[in-house]
């Protein structure tokens, strides 16, 4: 075993960087443990930084777009920093997991790289336990000079017989014992806020150097059942409804639908095409149609959406485990139906547009179907805007750091202006001092820690947790459920969706996309129709004698701007699909 091993180092030692870093970042699924262990080894033996902007390496295929990889990149960058910054990181509640929630998956998350996203978070709560390790090391020292100068004093008032000094002893112990405290306390704190501060600023840099193999290793091993929503590949995405209102998970806010109904011409009626035949003569005219717009950066592919309340426990949309698959081979889209006949499924072919300015995308989604003897076609819109901060709120964040650490600069929040002088400068002085408490961050950015619940943070507590008697509950719901017990599960754990706005708040950069948008539904609409009419349908609800369209096209204009994607479940029942 030692020889083999040997010679497993010595072929590591001669690959080249890029081909270290795909194997333990990429495909890291096809190789063991072992080899994995000494690849990261050979990484850290030559100090290759793992994530930097200049070389970019995911987990996602290779064949994606430079443009696309960066956009993923600074997102996840964003995301991190975000979190990082929040006045009680690193809160138990509010961190990114590596298990998803029983029955169900994290679903896809596109233009983001999740792993990478636990990473960094990761990373910087065990640099946050270590050096909260380190410094309540120091507190023995403090425990046992308190004792000696206690029982120095206590033998001094007893040999001298002078009782107040058995007193000062109990005092003065109980006094050095919390100065040492809170001095422990006070260097934890600034520990720990210096390190948030670093990981925040490398971000905002967009340069993060992975130092913990351990972390890595474990997330690169463990974490399962997350997509990255890519259209286009050779494995087909599979979307999982779990609310009506989102019906498209992963790639935004749904924010306009239109349903073209085309019956069959007369000359025509006993010639038309087979429901297949038109999907593919219509998408084929879809992407020549957006591909002739000139649009660098933009994808097509099929896309599967199954409706969750339509599964059973036995479906075969679902895992060994019971929780939803997020992808079928190509093959098996031929017939989709035949995986589960008692399943809500369909099938949409999908056009996917990125604004990387504004790490904005808008994703088109279309579906032909028979009603009756009429063709219908499904055009949907959804949009994934920018994460909710941006780098503006994350200096702020920093200068919070820098404010609370001038205590003098702190006590602008207590000065109080004279208000019934006239005096112009007393006036313009309290003009400049209410800007500045106006545009100042009101959250701390360090507060004092819980350092007896940070260091029960663990990366993989959530699977310690899985054994035993919860195992037991995970097969008693499957053996007594009927339905997919995920279902129940209203919480999307999508952490791309649940942090970002549906679209760019950007002065100009909105107006642009919206007419980007516009553009390309407008397009689409009008290859759908025209293709119909070419294949013998009657278009003539929605375009005129002198070819003039009637798409609804304004729709788009009513975009939601500026809100998060997160929507409440309706309180209205739910409606089985009525295809």
């Amino acid at each position: 075993m030692s020889s083999e091993l040997s010679d497993l180092r010595e072929r590591m030692s001669k690959l080249s960087d890029a081909d270290l870093l795909r194997m333990v970042n990429i495909e890291y699924k096809d190789f063991r443990a072992e080899a994995l262990d000494i690849a990261n080894e050979e990484i850290e033996r030559r100090g290759i930084l793992q994530y930097v902007s200049d070389n970019i390496v995911s987990p996602i295929d290779q064949r994606v777009s430079p443009i696309r990889a960066e956009m993923s990149l600074k997102v996840t960058y964003l995301l991190a920093a975000e979190l990082i910054s929040r006045s009680n990181f690193p809160n138990k509640h509010s961190l990114p997991t590596l298990y998803p929630p029983a029955f169900n998956n994290f679903g896809h998350q596109p233009i983001m790289n999740y792993e990478l996203l636990l990473k960094i978070i990761w990373e910087v709560i065990e640099e946050i336990k270590l050096s909260a390790e380190r410094q309540e090391k120091r507190r023995l020292p403090w425990i046992l000079g308190s004792v000696v100068a206690a029982l120095i004093l206590l033998a001094l008032g007893v040999f001298n017989e002078f009782p107040p000094l058995i007193f000062i002893a109990f005092v003065t112990s109980f006094i050095l014992f919390y100065i040492g405290l809170q001095r422990i306390r006070k260097s934890i704190k600034k520990d720990v806020a210096e390190i948030r501060v670093k990981a925040i600023k490398q971000l905002v840099s967009l340069r993060w150097e992975s130092n913990n193999a351990k972390v890595n290793r474990t997330i690169a091993r463990e974490l399962r059942r997350v997509g990255s929503g890519i259209l286009g590949d050779e494995k087909i995405p599979v979307i999982t409804v779990i609310s009506n209102e989102q019906p498209f998970t992963g790639y935004g806010r749904l924010q306009a639908e239109n349903l073209f109904i085309c019956r069959p011409k007369e000359k025509d009626r006993g010639t038309l095409p087979s429901i297949d035949d038109i999907r593919k003569v219509v998408s084929n005219n879809i992407t020549n149609k957006v591909m002739g717009l000139d649009i660098k950066e933009a994808a097509f592919g099929e896309v599967v959406v199954v409706h969750g309340d339509s599964l059973t426990i036995e479906s075969k949309w679902l895992d060994e485990d019971k929780v939803p698959v997020l992808w079928i081979g190509k093959s098996e889209l031929c017939d989709i139906q035949l995986i589960d006949p008692q399943a809500s499924t369909r099938n949409y072919f999908a056009i996917q547009l990125l604004f990387p300015q504004y790490m904005t995308a808008a994703t088109f989604f279309t579906r032909l179907f028979w009603a009756g003897n009429s063709a219908s076609c499904q055009v949907a819109v959804t949009t994934l805007g920018p994460p909710t901060v941006d780098t503006d709120y994350l200096h702020s964040r920093l200068r919070k750091h820098e404010i609370e650490e001038d205590e003098e600069d702190y006590k602008i929040y207590l000065e109080k202006f004279n208000t019934n002088t006239n005096d112009e400068k007393a006036e313009a002085i309290r003009y400049l001092r209410f800007v500045r408490l106006w545009g100042r961050d009101k959250s701390p950015f360090q507060p004092d820690l819980n350092i007896k619940e940070i260091e029960k943070l663990s990366i993989s507590s959530e699977k310690e947790a899985t054994y035993g008697e919860y195992e037991e509950e995970y097969k008693k719901i499957i053996k007594e459920s009927a339905v997919w017990p995920g279902r129940y599960y209203k919480a999307s754990p999508n952490w791309r969706e649940n942090n970002s706005l549906t679209f760019t708040t950007d002065f100009f950069g909105r107006p642009e996309i919206i007419a980007s948008v516009k553009t390309l539904y407008d397009q689409i609409s009008r290859a759908v129709l025209d293709t119909l009419d070419t294949l013998g349908f009657d278009i003539s609800d929605y375009r005129d004698s002198e070819g003039n369209y009637s798409i609804n096209a304004e729709k788009i204009d009513q975009l939601v701007i500026g809100e998060t994607i997160h929507i409440k479940e309706s309180k209205e029942p739910k409606k089985p699909d009525s295809d």
